[in-house]
């Protein structure tokens, strides 16, 4: 039993007004809480695992993309300067998508960054395919018709190449997921 926190007469059931002085009780929240909705994880992990992943490629891409800008002289190809800036630019994307993955992904209510964020990232990724599939596909496949595998570092080369290769690539492969945990994390809002 309830009582009335103005003439604390007893209350039976749920009522919106005291029976016996007429107090609103609704300004008193006195009604019997509802159970919170048990939330679906679905879309929060995929969100948060894909958040995570982007996270640390963005913040590897960053780096890797700096090094590459300062390692190469651009006065003959000022197109590849061009395409590593923009590949810079999507690094930082794909870092900040993450931490906003991750982030979101425990507030079922703010899933709109998210989402822009991941439309941001999958746009960015398109040069990182053209960097992988242009520059380390073909360095990739040189080194290993090339490769005499006698010496460690023809080994080391191939190794290299293949890791450049499928890290360039694996936005093109985390961002779909990151959308679609982003899209289902917005429909648990509804």
């Amino acid at each position: 039993m309830k009582n009335c926190p103005n003439c604390l007469g007893e209350l039976a059931g749920q009522v919106e007004t005291c029976p016996n002085c007429g107090e609103n009780l609704a300004k008193y929240q006195l009604a019997t809480p509802r159970k919170p909705e048990k939330q679906k994880k679905g879309g929060n992990r995929l969100l948060r695992i894909a958040g995570i992943i982007l996270t640390v490629i963005g913040g590897l891409n960053t780096i890797l993309s700096v090094f590459m800008i300062m390692a190469n002289d651009f006065s003959e190809e000022f197109s590849m300067l061009i395409l590593l800036l923009v590949y810079t630019v999507g690094s930082v994307v794909f870092l900040l998508a993450g931490i906003a993955g991750v982030k979101n992904s425990v507030k079922p209510e703010k899933p709109e960054s998210s989402i822009t964020l991941g439309i941001f990232a999958a746009v960015f990724s398109i040069p990182n395919f053209i960097i992988a599939t242009g520059q380390y596909y073909s360095e990739l496949k040189h080194s290993i018709e090339m490769a005499v595998y006698t010496d460690i570092t023809d080994l080391l080369y191939i190794f290299l190449n293949l890791f450049m290769f499928l890290f360039l690539l694996s936005p093109a492969v985390i961002v779909p997921f990151y959308l679609i945990g982003a899209f289902k994390h917005q429909r648990e809002d509804v």
